[in-house]
């Protein structure tokens, strides 16, 4: 019991002198809230662009599908993203880098029997537009069939009810070569993302980065510090043990942490609309243990360095790794797939995935037992490292 008070009281020193130090209050507590104003304001309030991310789904083997779909990849207004699927599709535009998804099922642009009036070639020429996708039906052609079904995010409705008309125009080009019932039309079907804005996707990364800012950089310039000034060389010859300190060290950050998340967090929804879908108990208990696990990885440099000048390369050879691999800034699905296994590994993945799916998709801690598991070995990796390399000075 004694020596769980002497950790308390050591923990309770450490963030009364973080408070008194004025640079050390900006970049533990106010330097996250920077980076979520810059990409609050980017994305915040986002209406769209005038060009569409999709995904692009041919089923079909007929040659008028083919060149419809290339026609469209070849069109500026589109860029077309690949995926394994449809349900690869719909994560990804679950995850907000997608605008729409155009499906051409298997009998898009079968050929039609002729014998009726109903898709028989018109006898009078349409006008041919110009740089339409599939606007190249010739005069003469055989008749058509099918039907394209565009998605698109209830989040987003504007982008994906955009993509459908430009390819309901592409269509009606070639329709109205033909008489009857359109042949060719368009269909269009929302996905529920749960009305979600792009900042709200944005937000798991940002609240991620503001977490390893507090554990991190904090953790591993203030110990080092006071290795200089011969602070802990006054506690290494009481009974106060390695182990005290670092708990004691990492309780102190865990409380400045959730100072630090819950300012961000209101400043993340009463400014810039950020629409929470899971628990914010869940969301606590989470960052709690992903702050605990990230402290862990301070600690390995506090404990090690005996300077400043020492701990600040040495982490950010650390940080960089975790702010540029892991999705925080950068999703991962964009990056080559070598990569994306290689920040699948690091501790972050884990956090920005967990805090995206509290906050998008409403997980429950036990939904997150993969990332928990991966986070729980991280925190023992990194908590055995710490108590091997710590030195007093």
């Amino acid at each position: 019991m004694r020596k769980l008070r002497s950790i308390l009281i050591y923990a309770r020193t450490q963030i009364r002198r973080t408070f008194r130090d004025r640079s050390g209050v900006f970049f533990t507590v106010f330097f996250p809230l920077i980076f979520l104003l810059i990409f609050g304001t980017i994305y915040g309030n986002n209406s769209g662009s005038t060009n569409f991310n999709i995904a692009l789904i041919n089923q079909s083997q007929s040659a008028f599908a083919k060149q419809f779909d290339a026609q469209i990849r070849k069109n500026d207004t589109f860029k077309v993203i690949a995926v394994k699927d449809l349900a690869d599709a719909k994560k990804k535009m679950d995850q907000g880098s997608l605008d729409s998804i155009v499906v051409l099922p298997a009998s898009f642009g079968q050929v039609t029997s002729t014998s009726s009036g109903k898709g028989a070639l018109a006898q009078r020429p349409a006008r041919r537009p110009n740089n339409i996708p599939g606007a190249k039906s010739q005069q003469g052609a055989p008749p058509l069939r099918g039907r394209a079904v565009v998605y698109y995010s209830k989040a987003s409705p504007t982008g994906g009810q955009t993509v459908a008309s430009v390819i309901s125009g592409a269509l009606a080009a070639v329709n109205a070569r033909l008489i009857g019932t359109p042949p060719l039309t368009v269909q269009q079907k929302p996905i529920d993302t749960g009305d979600l804005s792009a900042f709200s996707y944005l937000f798991s990364g940002l609240f991620a980065f503001s977490l390893m800012s507090m554990t991190v950089f904090g953790l591993s310039q203030q110990l080092p510090a006071e290795k200089k000034t011969g602070a802990l060389r006054r506690l290494e010859v009481t009974p106060f043990a390695p182990w005290q300190l670092i708990l004691g060290s990492v309780l102190a950050y865990l409380v400045l942490t959730i100072v630090s998340a819950t300012l961000f967090s209101v400043v993340a929804t009463t400014f810039f609309g950020f629409q929470m879908q899971g628990s914010w108990l869940t969301l606590a208990v989470f960052a709690l243990f992903s702050s605990f696990v990230m402290a862990g990885l301070g600690m390995i440099v506090a404990g090690w360095a005996r300077s400043q000048q020492q701990a600040t390369p040495i982490t950010m050879a650390i940080a960089f790794p975790l702010m540029f691999l892991s999705g925080v800034f950068i999703p991962r699905f964009l990056m080559p797939g070598w990569l994306q296994k290689i920040g699948g590994l690091l501790p972050m993945s884990p956090i920005v995935e967990g805090v995206r799916y509290i906050t998008t998709q409403n997980y429950s801690l036990i939904k997150l037992a993969p990332q928990l598991g991966m986070l729980a070995i991280w925190a023992v990796v990194a908590y055995v490292v710490a108590f091997l390399v710590f030195r007093w000075e």
